[in-house]
């Protein structure tokens, strides 16, 4: 027995020295690629006012030679200036004499931050010059500054200005507002980065050190694997993925918006049906790509202090009853509550998100009674962890609908006599996943999959199945019923829309409508597979390479085998229960597109997404299992460091995404 404890002694002593080795390799990768990749971005310049124009675009100069003095209001975005420069129009033809007064001066406070006198002399031509301040200035977002130009009598030279409104400020000229704006640019460095980059790398580096500790401590469930990466690398999500980005993700936060004004009382929408929100709120611009200017943006948005005002928002509200942004909803109400800023409150709503989405799938893999891993999996994709850190109500449809499967499948294989607090917890899941995505409505069919037998008698099992139906029809006909209609209405042969197939219109030619789903299904399959995963995350501009999706199909298929234990398995009747309804809501959710997104002209059916195939991925990849299936266990801790592994690769991609569009 004591050399029993020596030798478990040793062997723990072991995996803590292969933990340790193993962060400090990660944490030279991570200090690596900041030195070759990242430090050369943070510290290069841009410009993020730019007004540009072409000499067609430049009003003549002439007008404005000798005495003058020209004034540029600008209102920066971002929280640094660094320089700005401003092109120059001169009369080559005369000799250079005259002086030119810069001023940059700060509205708010009344004072001038910095001043430089220029000889024409330096101006050749057509010539930008640069205007670097002594101390770069900070804190400037949405502050109101100006650039004064003043020149000396004997001056041929003078800002070029626009012929065309191309800024929200015009330049004025001896006090006389123009119509037009001064041609220059506003330019600051890339420093927000290093704070991204180091709250990316603790975040990683606890991720691995907590997932080790775990293996190393005997803490081997699969559900403590999925909270520990979902956590840290869900978290990760958060911080490279800014509000704005994931797909549609702006007419979400404005239905979440409503939401918030509904349980605080106030008013929703203004006279044009858009969402009243604070003016905090409405200053946070649509960014919707993941760039350098962008991701600028909202971190000067950061420090940003709070206005209360209730203004209108540039969006209405969709359609779509208010349980489904609720963990959305509790996020930015406890900003709204608390006072944080626009930014703050959205980074609210995407916590509180991606909390929900965790805790229903830690209970959704804890109560299966097998396929643990395959759930887990899913759940960690790239695309499913997006998803969960967002505003989009997939987030709620992927967390239930899994929720839903495994509770089921609990129900199938673990409980003995199914009860009505069993019914009942069924009930509210459903209802409260199916009317955010109507098409999902038949993942709650599953429920048919519980034998008779689990039932006190087959009197109590009919009842509960008919009257589990009902009571979710009528749940999801009523809070959905606009939208159904809409879908109804579409049958209408003589809509003459350009964007959108009608019923009629498909059944009138079903050759050529065979020839469109032959094309969708197989001239798309290789992109519904990677988008399942994740190769297109953010609004489809970040492209994750295929070996890294194809790793993550590996540790799929592996954790085909991750079942320990009694061999378990679906019935051949409860498979095809599964099949066919997977088939049916692939075939709704295609026909869905084909009504309200594709062109009559197209060749196949526009708009489907493989993320629109993840809540019930699970339930169908449960029919593979078999009594001739080989399992393996212990596997599950190689799944999870071959998944945190995969996870780190993609985040790197994502990285080099970003920094790429400085070159």
């Amino acid at each position: 027995q004591q050399h029993h404890l020596k030798l478990v002694k040793k062997t723990k002593y072991k995996n803590w020295c292969v933990l340790l080795l193993l962060m400090i390799g990660l944490g030279s990768m991570i200090l690596m690629f900041y030195y070759y990749k990242v430090r050369e971005v943070a510290n290069q310049e841009r410009s993020y006012i730019n007004i540009a124009a072409s000499s067609e675009q430049i009003r003549d100069s002439s007008f404005f030679w000798g005495e003058h003095e020209i004034v540029q209001q600008i209102r920066p975005e971002e929280n640094k200036i660094t320089k700005f420069c401003i092109m120059f129009q001169r009369n080559m033809e005369v000799s250079a004499e005259g002086i030119l007064h810069v001023e940059l001066y700060d509205v708010q406070n009344d004072t001038v931050v910095q001043q430089w006198d220029l000889h024409e002399s330096k101006i050749q031509g057509i010539d930008y010059q640069i205007f670097p301040l002594a101390q770069p200035l900070k804190n400037t977002a949405g502050r109101i500054y100006q650039i004064r130009v003043s020149a000396s009598a004997d001056c041929h030279a003078f800002p070029a200005v626009t012929n065309y409104k191309s800024y929200s400020y015009n330049a004025m000229v001896d006090g006389e507002q123009l119509f037009g704006t001064m041609v220059f640019n506003v330019q600051s460095d890339n420093a927000f980065l290093k704070p991204i980059y180091v709250a990316f790398s603790v975040i990683l580096l606890l991720g691995v050190l907590c997932l080790g500790a775990a293996y190393i401590l005997g803490i081997r469930r699969p559900e403590v694997y999925f909270l520990i990466l979902g956590i840290f690398m869900g978290s990760m999500y958060i911080v490279l993925f800014p509000p704005n980005v994931a797909p549609d993700e702006h007419a979400h936060m404005a239905a979440t918006y409503a939401d918030v004004n509904k349980i605080l009382m106030r008013d929703v929408t203004d006279e044009k049906g858009n969402v009243y929100v604070r003016a905090t709120d409405a200053d946070i611009t649509e960014k919707m790509q993941l760039t350098l200017d962008n991701m600028a943006y909202d971190y000067g948005q950061l420090f940003k202090v709070t206005d209360t005002t209730m203004v209108s928002y540039n969006r209405a509200p969709i359609a779509v009853p208010m349980i489904a942004h609720l963990p959305q909803t509790v996020g930015v109400l406890i900003g709204n509550l608390f006072h944080m800023n626009g930014i703050w409150t959205l980074y609210m709503g995407k916590i509180t998100a991606l909390l929900f989405y965790l805790i229903c799938i830690y209970f959704a893999i804890k109560i299966l009674p097998w396929g643990k891993m395959i759930m887990a999996v899913i759940a960690l994709f790239p695309m499913s962890l997006e998803l969960a850190a967002s505003y989009s109500y997939d987030c709620e449809v992927n967390a239930l609908s899994f929720l839903f499967i495994a509770y089921t499948m609990y129900l199938i294989f673990e409980k003995n006599v199914v009860g009505w607090k069993d019914c009942l917890f069924l009930l509210v899941v459903g209802s409260w996943m199916a009317p955010c995505k109507v098409a999902y409505i038949f993942i709650c069919g599953f429920a048919f999959a519980i034998p008779y037998r689990k039932f006190k008698n087959k009197k109590a099992a009919l009842v509960f199945k008919v009257a589990f139906v009902s009571i979710l029809l009528i749940a999801t006909v009523g809070i959905r019923s606009t939208m159904i209609q809409g879908l109804l209405g579409s049958s209408d042969s003589s809509s003459t829309s350009e964007v959108g197939w009608t019923i009629g219109q498909i059944l009138s030619d079903p050759v050529h409508s065979l020839g469109v789903l032959f094309n969708t299904y197989f001239e798309q399959m290789e992109y519904y597979v990677g988008t399942i995963v994740g190769k297109s995350l953010g609004w489809f501009q970040i492209e994750i390479p295929w070996h890294i999706i194809v790793g993550f199909i590996l540790c799929l298929a592996y954790a085909l085998y991750a079942d320990a234990g009694k061999v378990m398995y679906l019935k051949k009747w409860q498979k095809a229960l599964a099949i066919v309804l997977s088939v049916i809501m692939t075939g709704g959710i295609v026909l869905s597109m084909w009504l309200d997104f594709t062109p009559s002209y197209w060749g196949n059916v526009a708009g489907v997404q493989g993320r629109y195939f993840l809540p019930f991925l699970p339930m169908l990849l449960f029919t593979i299992k078999s009594k001739r299936t080989k399992y393996h266990e212990n596997i599950e801790n190689k799944i999870a460091i071959g998944m945190c592994t995969l996870q780190i690769l993609t985040f790197f991609e994502v990285w080099l995404t970003i920094l790429v569009q400085s070159e």
